[in-house]
């Protein structure tokens, strides 16, 4: 962080799901670089229906933003630079600070169900189990597990639809980017062997129900359908 500002340049920091976490146990996650961008959309810890929030220290670039916001106005009919119509409608900052209110709670909830996951399927060995440095380093807006290849005779797709099947939700959060056709050059997209990490997640991770109004009942349910499929394919 230290050497990028002082060879000129800014650090924008996507925390778009971290909402409460920690960076090392210390600062909030969006307050570490020049600039913290939040997503608000429905599937976050919190939610105004749509968009989210910049953070930032620097009233220059506060000012900017604000700018970009509402069409580049600096008066009435009058456009110093191009902007955009990013303001938020009174009604979204209405339930985003009812959801504001809730935060706390519901990152304190994803906490408790993750604890619970990592509990249940800690000496599961076709299991790779997500790790934080200390306990407020993330908010599990997902619980993201990765299964062993060499341990199962079958993929994570496979399971994923016995999951399925038996109304366990479960999917890949997210894909590696660099196939996507937006990164192509000339019909060139980046080749898989230069990102085997991304690859290897993309093959192999599945990330489980996590909300905080999943109840523990529901819970054990999601475990032992796991468990069951896992002993149901195990090498």
């Amino acid at each position: 962080m230290e050497l990028a500002r002082r060879n000129g340049l800014r650090v924008l920091e996507d925390a778009a799901e971290s909402h409460l976490a920690l960076y090392r146990g210390g600062a909030c996650t969006g307050t570490i670089g020049d600039m913290g961008i939040f997503s608000f959309t429905p599937s976050k810890p919190m939610t105004t229906g749509e968009g989210g929030m910049i953070v930032t220290p620097d009233p220059e670039l506060a000012a900017r933003c604000r700018l970009l916001r509402d069409f580049g106005d600096t008066g009435k009919f009058r456009w110093e630079v191009l902007g955009f119509n990013f303001r938020m409608p009174e009604v979204m900052g209405a339930i985003g600070l009812v959801q504001l209110a809730k935060l706390d709670r519901a990152v304190t909830l994803r906490r408790a169900l993750a604890a619970r996951y990592t509990e249940a399927l800690g000496d599961e060995e076709a299991v790779i189990l997500p790790t934080l440095r200390t306990p407020e380093d993330g908010n599990f807006q997902l619980y993201t597990i990765r299964l062993r290849p060499e341990r199962l005779t079958v993929d994570r797709d496979a399971v994923i639809g016995a999951l399925g099947v038996r109304g366990v939700g479960a999917r890949l959060y997210y894909p590696p980017l660099h196939p996507q056709g937006v990164f192509a050059r000339d019909g060139d997209r980046p080749r898989d062997d230069e990102f085997p990490n991304a690859m290897t997640f993309g093959r192999t991770a599945l990330s489980l129900p996590i909300f905080p109004t999943l109840s523990a009942v529901e819970q054990e349910y999601v475990i032992a359908v796991l468990m069951d499929t896992l002993r149901a394919h195990r090498r």
